[in-house]
């Protein structure tokens, strides 16, 4: 009679089946997970389609300067939903934490509870981790997308990039310079000014001309001056009713021109001469009533060379 082994484990033969078929799975389910065979390789990156692929361009011209101004769409090969791109190349859909979902369980006692919270909280800070460098990689591009839509802004307006002028060197050693010898030179001391005479025109005397008349305002009054070449006999009269005052000369040609007179005093409105026999009528019109002050005559003296005849009427 043999001897039972106290290890022999007794089956019923009709539970032997189950058993056997539960053992066949559970060695293949090993099996497929030491070679890999349940799931793909996430590092497996698939190539781009050939739509995609595009020669490395070197130099840039403004008609593709404006081609990459344009934003991206899905023609270019970028779809209307994100993906996020976890830790260095592991790729996927956005995640979303259904942080509404994460206490609909519910859970009496504390100690579970902060156990599930404390799990959550982990749960993001490892999803955090993942993401980080995908966002630092982020922040530079974008860093130099703005440096690039600055470049292509200022081909754009063809605008000439300002460079620094650098003022050339002279490596050469520079020898000193020869001391100049200085001589005194005597400045000649300055003559004294002689004083020059004016002179006056000559006068011809031997014609009766009233050459000049001049107006000017004055404090109270306006003066007339008239300038004549001999000392000629005259007749001063004020028209009252008519604002005239009419100068008579008993011989004598009037030379100066009367126009634009008036202009040089505001009691003056015009001035007129005319000829009467040998001698001539000087009619100066007057804007209002005025009285005649003072009249006289200045002979010829070193500062003017003609007889002059002046007329003072209240202004």
């Amino acid at each position: 009679m043999k001897a039972r082994s106290p290890f022999l484990l007794r089956i019923p033969g009709k539970d032997k089946g189950k058993i056997s078929t539960i053992i066949i799975l559970c060695l293949w389910s090993i099996n497929a997970t030491a070679c890999n065979f349940a799931s793909p390789s996430k590092n497996m990156a698939e190539p781009p389609p050939e739509n995609l692929r595009k020669p490395l361009v070197t130099s840039v011209s403004i008609n593709d300067a404006r081609e990459l101004s344009k934003p991206a769409t899905k023609n270019d090969g970028f779809g209307s939903q994100p993906e996020i791109v976890l830790g260095n190349t592991i790729k996927g859909k956005a995640m979303g934490l259904k942080t509404n979902l994460l206490f609909n369980e519910d859970i009496s006692g504390e100690e579970a509870r902060f156990d599930r919270l404390e799990n959550a909280v982990q749960d993001i800070h490892t999803n955090f981790n993942d993401m980080k460098p995908s966002i630092q990689r982020l922040v530079s591009v974008e860093k130099d997308l703005q440096d690039l839509m600055n470049q292509l802004d200022i081909l754009l307006r063809n605008e000439p990039i300002s460079l620094r002028n650098r003022t050339p060197v002279n490596l050469t050693p520079t020898q000193p310079a020869v001391p100049t010898q200085t001589t005194e030179h005597k400045t000649a001391k300055p003559k004294a000014e002689t004083k020059v005479k004016k002179s006056l025109p000559k006068v011809d005397r031997s014609k009766a001309i009233i050459r000049a008349l001049r107006l000017g305002d004055h404090s109270g009054k306006t003066r007339l001056v008239i300038e004549t070449t001999q000392d000629l006999k005259y007749s001063a009269s004020l028209d009252q009713s008519e604002n005239l005052l009419i100068l008579s000369f008993d011989k004598g040609s009037v030379e100066f021109n009367p126009s634009g007179l008036s202009k040089k005093s505001k009691l003056i409105n015009a001035v007129t001469t005319t000829s009467e026999g040998s001698g001539s009528l000087v009619i100066i019109e007057l804007a209002k009533a005025s009285d005649l002050i003072k009249q006289g005559r200045i002979k010829p003296n070193k500062d003017n060379a003609y007889h002059r005849i002046f007329i003072d009427l209240k202004r």
